[in-house]
């Protein structure tokens, strides 16, 4: 994703990225462009969102990339871990049955 200068103030230069990542998100156009373009600043009672310029723009499009990459290797990792353990215990329940019930099992037949 690209930024360009309008002013003194960042644009997305391709929309379709937008749409792209909204769609892997479940969420707006409207709302993943507001995210990358704006911060929200509180002052007393007043709300006001600030545009961002070119250079924070890229810095945040940077952060969501590196985040977003972090949280899918986390998903990774423990979906990976999830379905070893699973399949690991499930041969421990054939072995243990086998044993139970007499049956001999050669020793390379039982891979983990």
């Amino acid at each position: 994703m690209k930024f360009s200068v309008d002013g003194d103030t960042a644009v997305i230069e391709n929309g379709k990225v937008v749409s792209i990542i909204a769609d892997l998100l479940s969420t707006k156009s409207d709302m993943v462009e507001k995210a990358l373009l704006f911060r929200t600043v509180a002052t007393g009672r007043d709300v006001i969102d600030k545009q961002h310029t070119e250079q924070e723009a890229t810095y945040g499009r940077d952060a969501f990339a590196k985040v977003s990459l972090n949280f899918l290797s986390l998903h990774l990792i423990t979906y990976v871990t999830v379905t070893h353990t699973h399949f690991f215990c499930f041969c421990l329940l054939v072995e243990l049955w086998l044993v139970q019930h007499r049956m001999v099992v050669p020793a390379e037949a039982i891979r983990y």
